[in-house]
């Protein structure tokens, strides 16, 4: 991760209001009445800082208020990347952030959490990591049966969950 500026040089740069930043000088290409920075297609406010650095908005926000996460990630608690209200921030290892997953990734076919479907037997399974360790859940008739026992044992077992 790239070192962040400091809290003072954060606070000369930057005013926070409502979950966003906004600059506190106008400089060229720099305008003062919208917030810093550019919600890119992920979902994630990016601040490019002298020209060339580019920081995500949730990571200044957080070293503003608190200190530099250095290599933890800053978790999003609702999922919502461009929420950057302060309550909605927190310095998690990667391990935690990812127990906050709440959209299946891109090669989920049934596009739920924790399901896959078996073609051996025609029905969906569940299935949670836990410890690093893949924990079989069950077979179910239908994805959202499978969605559901994977959303109640995610509620069980991940500390970072805040489905």
């Amino acid at each position: 991760m790239k070192p962040l500026p400091s809290k003072d040089e954060l606070h000369k740069l930057f005013e926070y209001r409502d979950g966003q930043l906004w600059w506190r000088e106008h400089r060229r290409g720099r305008k003062m009445d919208v917030p810093a920075g550019c919600l890119e297609p992920n979902g994630y406010i990016r601040i490019c800082i002298c020209g060339k650095t580019r920081f995500g908005a949730h990571r200044l926000i957080y070293a503003m208020f608190f200190y530099d996460p250095g290599n933890l990630d800053i978790d999003h608690i609702d999922g919502n990347r461009s929420n950057n209200m302060i309550e909605n921030l927190r310095a998690v290892n990667r391990y935690v952030n990812n127990q906050n997953l709440r959209t299946a990734l891109s090669n989920n076919k049934s596009n739920l959490l924790g399901v896959g479907f078996s073609k051996q037997t025609g029905k969906f399974r569940s299935r949670i990591i836990i410890n690093k360790k893949e924990k079989y859940l069950g077979l179910f008739n239908t994805p959202e049966e499978a969605h559901s026992a994977y959303i109640n044992a995610k509620r069980k077992h991940h500390e970072g969950c805040t489905i």
